[in-house]
């Protein structure tokens, strides 16, 4: 559950700097690449490999999210619709982990196990440094307006 609400809140703070800030897909996707690649030391080959694999792999991951969307708030569902809910969040759980298999078979293939290894950590020292840069962002906009 703690992860639900860890993805849920990133996910509104990535769409906050979007919609406020005029941060495109494009400049956010600019930013994990060029970040990806500086942890993860990808040579040149190795970028041009992974790259096509890691933004297929979004790409599921972003539908299956979608697929299984909650409809509604959880404190508002009747005790059927909650146990639906469960049993469908499971489900997700399950086919996200199938997905990270496919794609550490994959990522495997073209970067050095250590590499690999790392992977998961360079995932998550990204959304800390992109949630750093939207509270920036904010904090700038609220103390900047006030002193110009």
């Amino acid at each position: 559950m703690k992860k639900i609400i860890s993805v849920t809140i990133f996910t509104f703070c990535v769409l906050l700097v979007w919609g406020q800030d005029g941060l495109r897909k494009e400049r956010i996707d600019a930013f994990r690449t060029k970040f990806y690649t500086q942890q993860l030391e990808l040579t040149t080959e190795e970028s041009q490999q992974f790259w096509p694999i890691y933004n297929e792999i979004e790409k599921e991951k972003k539908a299956l999210k979608k697929e299984y969307k909650a409809d509604g708030k959880i404190e508002l569902m009747s005790d059927a619709e909650l146990e639906n809910f469960i049993s469908n969040h499971l489900v997700l759980e399950e086919k996200q982990l199938a997905l990270k298999r496919k794609y550490y078979n994959q990522v495997k293939e073209i970067l050095p196990i250590r590499k690999v290894a790392i992977l998961s950590r360079v995932e998550q020292r990204f959304k800390r440094k992109l949630l750093e840069e939207v509270r920036k962002r904010r904090e700038g906009r609220r103390g900047g307006g006030s002193q110009n």
